[in-house]
């Protein structure tokens, strides 16, 4: 009896090795289709020469899997100019930790003020991919945010209308009307505002849409949102009679260093996959700085600090609180119209839970103020940064429990 129950604890102890490893891959298996979805985020703003890769190796694992237990994936939309140059127009860095199972995905945007190696002084983030294509700007995002990067996926906008209208549209709630001509450039964006299904046309404009006072930030976090609307449509099971013909598209329109093309063509249940994946867990954020003019150049200037304290909750540690998790009170505290409701609009669509929206006790306030609970420290930095607010950190938790972030619009606001 004895040797029965050793063989059978060996059994069992085998049966749970392999269980795991199985585990492992299938959770692999849609990191992979998530980078799917990401690539058709990417999609919306670029240009690129071709799907290069090594053929010689199609092992889903073997792209993915590293000694970290994470996986660091930088997604890259470029966007071609008039004389014949390229730069990025997405720059969206994917953190997959395959322990916790977490998704952390930190938007860079495209004016920011970078050092390019190899290159003298200071450009914007968007010029990398000229001077020296993915690999550069990859190399350009390592040494910014001073972690490293295992792989990029690099895809142009050719094939996103189709592959958005191959999903029959994506439902979006417009937060306004997005409106703007240029004739001189063949633009025209005209959007409602409201609940809608967007076309493919529709869904490139929403993405690409940055004239307004918020500029390439609103425009991040437009692409926060159109991405959580995809992921609820890709839950759709009728979605999964579309696979082949979404990822041929795909397929045309991907230039990357990840050897699972093959993989990809022959096992469309990649997309049925995702659904697996737990939204609790992705937590979206942008890189944290300020507008500034510099020599007559618009750049976005990051704040090192804030950098280094996002960088470390949404890719090192995961250790990120949802947004969805976060409940916080806008206060109108400068006298402009719509101005809380304005941002009310804009933390909505990164998912934040606004509890509250009204008038400050006066319309007096020159600098906006950020008042936080300890425990969300993180957060309230990383607003801090976008709204250029004091911080000012509750001593009692207890008694402001019901609300975990306050914000009062001053004066230097630049939402109105």
């Amino acid at each position: 009896m004895a040797k029965y129950n050793k063989y059978e604890r060996h059994r069992l102890k085998k049966k749970q090795e392999k269980e795991k490893k199985r585990s492992k891959k299938r959770f692999i298996y849609k990191l992979i289709a998530l980078l799917v979805l990401l690539i058709i985020i990417a999609s919306a703003g670029v240009f690129m020469k071709g799907w290069q890769l090594d053929n010689d190796d199609n092992d889903l694992q073997s792209a993915v899997d590293t000694e970290r237990e994470q996986i660091n994936c930088l997604i890259l939309g470029s966007d071609a100019l008039d004389d014949g140059t390229t730069r990025t127009d997405v720059v969206i860095l994917a953190s997959f930790d395959l322990k916790s199972r977490k998704l952390g995905l930190f938007s860079l945007p495209r004016d920011t003020r970078v050092e390019i190696p190899g290159r003298d002084g200071y450009h914007k983030l968007n010029a990398a991919y000229a001077y020296g294509g993915p690999k550069l700007v990859t190399k350009t995002v390592e040494d910014l945010l001073k972690v490293p990067i295992d792989h990029y996926i690099s895809t142009d906008f050719n094939g996103f209308r189709e592959i958005i209208d191959t999903l029959d549209g994506v439902k979006v709630n417009v937060e306004k009307h997005l409106k703007y001509i240029d004739q001189a450039g063949g633009l025209y964006i005209d959007i409602p505002a409201g609940r809608q299904t967007l076309s493919g046309q529709k869904a490139l404009e929403y993405i690409r849409f940055r004239h307004d006072k918020l500029g390439d930030i609103g425009r991040i976090e437009r692409q926060h949102k159109f991405l959580e609307a995809l992921l609820e449509r890709v839950y759709n099971p009728k979605v999964l009679l579309k696979t082949p013909k979404l990822l041929s598209h795909i397929r045309n329109n991907v230039e990357t260093d990840l050897p699972w093309l093959e993989s990809l063509q022959a096992a469309p249940e990649l997309i049925k996959l995702i659904t697996d994946l737990d939204q609790n867990k992705v937590g979206m954020a942008t890189l944290p700085g300020e507008p500034e003019y510099i020599d007559g150049i618009s750049y976005w200037i990051p704040d090192q600090l804030l950098v280094d304290r996002v960088v470390d909750s949404l890719i090192n540690t995961k250790e990120y609180i949802p947004n969805s998790k976060l409940n916080i009170s806008i206060l109108n505290g400068n006298g402009k119209q719509g101005a809380a409701y304005q941002l009310e609009t804009l933390l909505s669509s990164s998912g934040y839970n606004i509890v509250q929206t009204a008038n400050a006790d006066t319309f007096n306030y020159v600098q906006t103020c950020i008042y936080f609970n300890p425990n969300v420290s993180d957060k309230a930095q990383e607003l801090a940064g976008y709204l250029k607010g004091r911080l000012i950190e509750w001593e009692d938790v207890d008694t402001k429990k019901e609300v975990d972030i306050k914000i009062i619009l001053g004066e230097n606001s630049n939402i109105s």
